[in-house]
């Protein structure tokens, strides 16, 4: 697994983070994140970018940008509830489940130097929006894989993504 050279200061960030779901199923997105503020760890070490959101017709598409070696998309289309994102966020369902690595939702992650990693070749693993009014805030984790198995996971993920 690749363990990317980052910061100190990237740590700052983390250490209020509490966005990985627990048993419980909840999500605590960072509330200390800027507006467009992305914070998480990738294989264990800490990681911060900006993000921004947009629908696409009835799916929901989040973009961090690149930050040491890494960037990833996320793109939701079903919910867990079935319904599409945009129709449970329309209906203020929140949270909004998101089961990443099935048919209807996944990430893909872009290291600087290498193959892209995909959720549909690993474990996959759940984003949960938690509000949308401007900026979209939630959580995930995650894990993704190359099509010949090198693998990274994303866990304690938290953003409040802006809009595109």
């Amino acid at each position: 697994m690749r363990t990317p050279l980052l910061v100190s200061l990237l740590a700052l960030p983390l250490l209020a983070c509490t966005g990985e779901e627990g048993t419980s199923g909840t999500c605590s997105p960072d509330v200390s994140l800027e507006a467009g503020g992305v914070v998480g760890t990738i294989d264990g070490a800490a990681w911060s970018t900006t993000a921004t959101w947009l629908w696409q017709g009835e799916s929901l598409q989040i973009n961090a940008d690149p930050a040491d070696g890494w960037r990833f998309s996320l793109v939701g289309q079903l919910a867990d509830s079935g319904e599409t994102v945009k129709a449970a966020v329309d209906a203020g369902s929140f949270p909004v489940t998101v089961p990443l690595g099935e048919a209807g939702a996944w990430a893909l992650v872009y290291p600087t130097d290498g193959d892209s990693y995909h959720t549909a070749n690993a474990a996959g693993g759940t984003l949960t929006i938690t509000d949308v009014a401007d900026d979209l805030t939630g959580c995930f984790a995650f894990d993704a894989a190359t099509d010949g198995g090198e693998a990274v996971s994303i866990t304690d993920g938290s953003l409040r993504a802006v809009p595109f």
